[in-house]
């Protein structure tokens, strides 16, 4: 008997080919929403997504004629998932041979309730491109195996290159610059950057690598917070910036070490040992470091790391809202609990509700520069931490006998109170702002985690209790050894799409250092951390405590100051290039002189360039033209591997 499968817009993002999977042949009937046409098509316009959506509109198209579409024209006010869930109740066609293929495990359930048979995509994937799916190694036990150059490969459990029609014997650990690999894949990666034979390399590092969480751990949208495994591709997510944003890639890790963080104001989550965080030593200038480099070999805190405080949330404004927050404030305490519909309102009403709170003094004073509440609610104790946090603040609780003393810190942009008298108190008396620091990390033991990708410039999004989480270095430690201890070149280029400033750039003040230095940030800070791991004096110029960059042995380049530049006897590294067109890999290229080394860095999930996406960009270029010459090699860099194929097999067997 045929079955009738009706997909959803996460089902076809996945996967492109679901279609043809589940017809099986002729074998079963596929329908598809109306409502699912329209997200697929509202996704052309999303630059992460948009190849995708694409490839999934070309093979609608495909087949069309063995498709059945059905439903309304959808409505922007309404809920898409309530939409087909309707939709399909209203329909004559479907009988108890029909499901509904969705990732979305709320969907799933929704039409449980409805009793309508649901069901996941067990061949859903994460969309990979050419960058990703080519990662340098080749499995030459494949009878159609095709033997390409400079790519790796293991013989009888030995690491082995195919170069130059030749089979090399590579098994050995590269070490650059007192950096050792952690994976196989970096370790490939490191080979190539020190083999001056090959003077193009491109490194496509993987997205997921290094952001595990627990299927647990509780992640927050728009609507609230709900658990990691819940996730799928297209959810809505919080970023630091407090904004909703897309997930546009999952990776499950399988069952891996957790550890759980402990902050200063008493928050807690849990991540895997290379969970990456955004990080400070001042609480100033913040970088980008795995859970492992913030503690030492006991496990154990090695310094004071501060994280970022996420900005006020964005929660959808409510439709209607039974009393006004102030006055729901007002009363409160009597109610010892405050309502999900004003918990989750917009910012202003959330204000409001925050004054109505505070304005009762028998419940509010002042201590220490800070303000405190006090509440003998457990329930209300909670709610207000939830507020304190959703505006960007930080709450940090005391328990006095049956009563519970809330610490609270507000960002500046919001004014607790209403009445001057409070305002005036309020600002003489507390100046502290919001802070949070890692105090603790403890090993939990082994959970099943996953990965996500979301569409945001700084990847962070916001996990429990509002904790805000997050290859060049590798390139640039192969570019400090090759000019500073093998002297094979003069001096270390590094070029960046400045893609936020754009053509205006010429409009912002200073130099062109100045006007660059918030792109090349990054990179410095990635240069001082080399510097710390080995000395290497050369690099900066002394001037008043500072570390200024030598230009004579490195210079930073931004890419439209490029055309007209000869570039000699240089290490170049061109970092993000997934942001680069194909008309700007041939100018780059075509500046390359005599005794140069050229290292592409990029990650085709990270697309900021509304001229390039997933497919159409620099690093899939290269990699179409240029794989298996012998003057270029590729390598992607994936995570959570191990060097070889017995060690894999122990963690695939969980031994």
């Amino acid at each position: 008997m045929k079955k009738k499968y009706i997909l959803d817009t996460n089902v076809l993002i996945d996967d492109e080919n679901a279609i043809e999977v589940l017809r099986n042949g002729n074998e079963n009937e596929i329908f598809i929403p109306f409502i699912v046409l329209d997200e697929v098509d509202k996704l052309k316009r999303k630059p992460r997504l948009s190849s995708q959506a694409r490839k999934v509109i070309n093979k609608i198209d495909e087949f069309k004629d063995y498709i059945t579409f059905f439903g309304d024209i959808p409505s922007p006010i309404e809920n898409p998932d309530d939409i087909i869930i309707q939709n399909i109740l209203d329909s004559n066609k479907f009988d108890n041979q029909t499901f509904l293929v969705t990732n979305d495990k709320m969907l799933r359930i929704k039409a449980h309730i409805k009793e309508i048979s649901a069901e996941e995509y067990k061949s859903s994937n994460p969309v990979e491109s050419e960058a990703e799916l080519f990662t340098g190694f080749i499995d030459i036990e494949k009878e159609d195996q095709e033997m390409i150059n400079n790519t790796f490969f293991y013989d009888k459990g030995l690491l082995c290159q195919y170069r130059n029609n030749e089979i090399h014997l590579m098994n050995f650990e590269e070490n650059i610059w007192k950096v050792a690999p952690l994976t196989k894949y970096q370790n490939a990666c490191m080979m190539l950057l020190s083999n001056n034979d090959i003077p193009l390399v491109s490194i496509q590092s993987s997205a997921g690598t290094g952001k595990a969480q627990p299927l647990t751990a509780k992640v927050l949208t728009r609507h609230g917070f709900v658990e990691m495994g819940s996730l799928s591709i297209g959810s809505k997510v919080i970023n630091s910036m407090g904004e909703s944003t897309q997930v546009t890639a999952i990776y499950p890790q399988g069952k891996i070490k957790t550890y759980k963080l402990t902050f200063s104001d008493g928050t807690q989550t849990e991540c895997c040992n290379d969970h990456l965080w955004n990080v400070s030593l001042d609480n100033k200038n913040f970088e980008t470091l795995p859970l492992k480099d913030l503690k030492d070999e006991k496990n154990e805190l090695n310094n004071k790391w501060y994280i970022p405080v996420t900005k006020p949330i964005n929660f959808e404004k409510r439709p209607y809202l039974e009393f006004d927050p102030y006055i729901m404030g007002l009363f409160c305490e009597k109610r010892e609990t405050i309502s999900d519909n004003y918990l989750y309102a917009s910012i202003p009403d959330r204000v409001a509700l925050l004054n109505g709170i505070l304005t009762k003094n028998t419940c509010m004073y002042m201590h220490n520069n800070s303000l405190v509440y006090t509440t003998t609610s457990s329930q209300l104790k909670n709610d207000i931490c939830f507020l304190i946090h959703s505006l960007g603040g930080i709450a940090i609780v005391t328990k006095d006998f049956k009563k519970f003393n809330i610490d609270i810190t507000l960002p500046v942009n919001i004014k607790p109170f209403r009445l001057k008298k409070d305002q005036i108190t309020y600002k003489l008396y507390c100046n502290k702002k919001p802070v949070r620091y890692i105090t603790d990390i403890k090993f939990t033991g082994e959970e099943f985690s996953q990965c996500i990708t979301i569409q945001s410039k700084d990847h962070c999004y916001l996990t429990d209790d509002f904790i805000v989480t997050h290859n060049t270095f590798l390139s640039l430690a192969a570019g400090m050894k090759q000019v500073f201890e093998k002297k094979q070149y003069e001096k270390i280029i590094v070029i960046k799409p400045n893609i936020e400033i754009g053509t205006e750039m010429g409009f912002l003040p200073g130099n062109i250092d100045e006007k660059m230095a918030p792109f090349f940030e990054p990179i410095k800070r990635l240069l001082l951390k080399l510097h710390k791991i080995r000395p290497c004096n050369k690099l900066f110029i002394p001037e008043n405590e500072k570390f200024i960059l030598n230009e004579k042995y490195i210079e930073m380049i931004p890419l439209n100051f490029l055309r007209g530049v000869d570039i000699e006897n240089a290490f170049v590294i061109v970092d993000e290039i997934q942001n680069i067109t194909r008309l700007e890999l041939r100018t780059l290229l075509s500046r390359m002189g005599k005794n140069v080394k050229c290292v592409c860095t990029g990650d085709v999930m990270q697309i900021d360039n509304p001229k390039t996406d997933r497919d159409r960009n620099a690093l899939n270029w290269m990699l179409k033209k240029f794989k298996g010459d012998k003057l270029y090699a590729h390598i992607t860099l994936r995570g959570n591997y191990s060097r070889g194929p017995i060690a894999n097999l122990v963690r695939e067997k969980n031994l």
